[in-house]
């Protein structure tokens, strides 16, 4: 007997119709792309709730579902009179569902629209919640990554609650998107090139909301990409001179291009609860200090520099480098981006990088920052496989070895319009462009195996169909140059010594000799008493 497919309809609202067996739905709220939202009633408890449910036609996209999953794993976690709470979800007849707290307000959004520049005491008390919420949630180790009016919401007291947390993610959690995620008008520049975006850009973001608030304007719209990066966005005063000077410097604060120059949630908390309703501040609090470094062992990065490292101590952790990428793989593995950051050193030059099971299909979607990143993944598209993955992963050793054996001296000097721009977009228009390759390296060093230069070239082919398909295949060509080179003492050189042999003393040389010559002498001194004897 054929199965019958039953059709997933939505609920509607209806005297008498239950969701989830104790949901009575009550009306329809609103609705996006992904879900529609339902004021409903739990019967059990007697409260009013919103219920947001995937719409059938997306029920077979894991993206969406993965935002369901990761908002209910996400919001759950918090607890606080600004946010909004995530009571439960499920699963009923197919259809996927949240039950959220009903809040019963419009969005900030709708009032910009009614009253596009709001009072200065209007605005304080409502860009209090804001950071008084965000405070929360980076306290709770989330980046809440979409923060916009949109987002906020009234109750119906009158308090502001964030929420939506469909793309947030937990600190410290791999980045593994293809692009960026957030809404542009307030997403922080470093959100724009693919970077992990964190707690600061949430500030950012905060900062772009207050900057509306105040002025009636979006402070980024109609900024091309590249000064969005580099420059800072407009000065609140100029764009509504009413605006006290402490309370500008506080959203201007928010809004630097830098991460590290941006108050914490914590800070900007503070700052903006030292501003009385005449907008006059306490003195200003000190800029936050940057964070401490997150990688306190040697990296690859503490290799780079003006002159090339020597090949015979590149080489082989190169080499080591590509087996442990190989048997990740083969096992399997996912791992962090290939930059010189990620690529860390033990003492005895040991390379390792983090590797671990991927988390779901998306987790294996993986971007760098832009200068080390492949053309492919920083011009789009749908998420590389498993064989993408790897090319992408080739193209990144490639230009991050050939960087260490050709200096950053030489290096630069073949890009030198890129390094002259300083910024990430530029290294995303050169690397997107196919046109434009490193020289091979034999031609920046001639003392550079051919074999090696001639592999460098095929690592770093810009198309992905011309392009070193293997970990296995780079690994042998290097092992045989290694294998070859060492009857010539180029390759003396084990894996295990990164350091430079510290320079040896005139001293040590002539005693050296020294020692030779008298060993001599003392030869023939003993030829010749043999003789006379």
């Amino acid at each position: 007997m054929a199965e019958v497919h039953r059709e997933i309809r939505l609920p509607e609202p209806a005297p008498g119709v239950l969701f989830a067996g104790k949901y009575q739905v009550l009306e329809r709220l609103g609705e996006g792309g992904t879900s529609v939202v339902f004021k409903a009633r739990d019967l059990e408890s007697g409260e009013l709730v919103a219920v947001k449910i995937i719409r059938p036609e997306n029920l077979e996209n894991p993206r969406v579902l993965e935002s369901f999953r990761r908002e209910a794993g996400i919001a759950s976690r918090l607890d606080h009179a600004n946010v909004v709470r995530v009571i439960g979800s499920g699963e009923q007849d197919g259809l996927h569902y949240l039950v959220l707290e009903f809040v019963g307000g419009r969005p900030l959004s709708e009032l910009l629209q009614l009253s596009p520049r709001l009072q200065l005491k209007e605005f304080l008390d409502l860009a209090r919640q804001v950071a008084e919420a965000l405070s929360v949630v980076h306290a709770a180790g989330i980046v809440h990554r979409d923060l916009k009016p949109a987002n906020l919401i009234f109750a119906r007291d009158g308090r502001l609650k964030l929420m939506d947390f469909g793309i947030a993610r937990l600190t410290g959690e791999t980045v593994t998107l293809g692009t960026a995620r957030g809404t542009p008008e307030y997403m922080a520049p470093e959100q724009l090139v693919g970077e992990a975006a964190t707690a600061y850009s949430d500030v950012f973001s905060a900062g772009a909301v207050f900057f509306e608030m105040l002025t009636g304007t979006q402070p980024l719209r109609g900024l091309s990409p590249a000064k969005r990066i580099s420059n800072a966005p407009p000065r609140v005063r100029d764009a509504a001179a009413s605006v006290p000077v402490a309370v500008a410097s506080i959203v201007e604060a928010c809004l630097a291009p830098d991460p590290h120059k941006r108050p914490s949630s914590n800070v900007l908390l503070e700052q903006l609860r030292s501003v009385n309703a005449d907008g006059v501040g306490d003195d200003p609090l000190p800029a936050p200090p940057p964070p401490p470094p997150s990688e306190p062992e040697r990296t690859l990065s503490h290799w780079l520099q003006e002159e090339p490292r020597p090949v015979a101590v590149v080489l082989p952790v190169m080499h080591r480098l590509l087996q442990i990428l190989a048997k990740a793989d083969e096992g399997g593995l996912v791992h962090d981006p290939i930059t010189p950051g990620t690529v860390r050193l033990r003492g005895d030059a040991e390379p390792e990088i983090v590797t671990r099971p991927p988390l779901s299909e998306s987790d294996t979607w993986m971007v760098a920052a832009p200068r080390y990143a492949a053309p492919e993944l920083l011009g789009g598209g749908s998420a590389p496989d498993a064989a993408g993955r790897r090319s992408a992963t080739i193209y990144s050793l490639g230009i991050l070895f050939y960087e260490l054996l050709a200096g950053g001296r030489r290096f630069r000097l073949q890009l030198r319009d890129v390094i002259d721009k300083g910024s990430d977009l530029a290294w995303l228009e050169w690397q997107v462009d196919r046109e434009k390759r490193l020289a091979p390296l034999r031609e920046v060093d001639e003392t550079i195996p051919a074999d090696i230069s001639d592999l460098f070239s095929r690592m770093l082919e810009k198309d992905p169909a011309k392009r070193l398909a293997n970990y296995r295949d780079a690994e042998f060509v290097i092992q045989n140059t290694i294998y070859r080179t060492q009857a010539t003492q180029q390759f003396r050189v084990p894996v295990a010594a990164a350091p430079r042999p510290a320079a040896r003393s005139p001293w040590h040389s002539h005693s050296a000799l020294i020692i030779a010559g008298v060993a001599v002498a003392t030869l023939l001194l003993l030829l010749l008493l043999r003789q006379l004897m």
